[in-house]
């Protein structure tokens, strides 16, 4: 089956679910799905393996780990060929004020849970969570209940071009749409293409690199919703909604 066949002619298999609460209001849940693939580098399915975990000191977050591996019809082993990371921040979770516990968690200055979330925050949102004027045209997208902002996603050197990573993001938003009850994400994608890159590609200009990334990027269906005057790498960001998924 080819990687560029239509949507409705994939075939996703959930490999295995694991739930896992505890009293502590920590909880985590482990998927393992897949999607063959058959093009000029071979045949064969690309597994990612994602735990999504609830911090008890986090009202608003669930971090997302996971780990890609490469099953090749002509070997019986497996490999680990990259990383996934990403955060799920539900918009709706209240504090103990009943206010959004977003607005704290992500918003505000010396509560920040982690710089690239954070940025990427403050350039959508005001204090209040009102989209600010430069992301107005994807104001409904921005205002969903679930964001998600994803942190890494990494494939080993020798595994580029392949169409692995695209295969991986796919599954991605795959998973996250079928998750089992309660977990279930229905919202909005966001990345920074730049911060993709797991740090720089030797003798490569950035701006080349970057420009790979965006295209890259909008092949899954991601779109420029904000950038700065000049050239700056790691100043946009690109987003998109589940679903549709491409």
């Amino acid at each position: 089956m080819s990687d560029h066949s239509p949507e409705s002619e994939r075939s996703y298999t959930s490999e295995d679910v694991e739930i896992s609460t505890s009293g502590s209001g920590s909880d985590f849940i482990i998927v393992t799905e897949s999607l063959a693939f058959d093009n000029a580098h071979g045949s064969g399915k690309i597994e990612l393996k994602l735990k999504l975990e609830k911090y008890a000191e986090l009202l608003c977050v669930r971090r997302v780990t996971g780990t890609i591996y490469l099953h090749a019809d002509e070997r019986d082993d497996k490999l680990q060929i990259g990383n996934l990371i990403a955060n799920i921040v539900d918009r709706t979770a209240l504090n103990a004020r009943g206010t959004p516990a977003y607005l704290d968690e992500m918003l505000r200055p010396g509560t920040r849970y982690d710089k690239d979330v954070f940025d990427c925050f403050a350039k959508m949102y005001d204090a209040s969570g009102q989209t600010l004027p430069a992301l107005a045209a994807q104001s409904e997208a921005v205002q969903a209940d679930q964001v998600v902002f994803i942190e890494e996603l990494e494939l080993h050197r020798r595994f580029h071009s392949r169409g692995y990573g695209e295969i991986a993001l796919r599954i991605f938003h795959h998973a996250l749409m079928n998750l089992p009850d309660g977990y279930a994400f229905n919202g909005t994608v966001l990345l920074k293409p730049y911060s993709m890159n797991a740090g720089p590609v030797p003798n490569q200009d950035p701006y080349e690199v970057e420009g790979r990334l965006l295209r890259f990027y909008r092949k899954c269906g991601y779109e420029v919703w904000y950038e700065e005057e000049g050239r700056e790498i790691g100043k946009r960001i690109m987003g998109r909604t589940l679903p549709p998924w491409l």
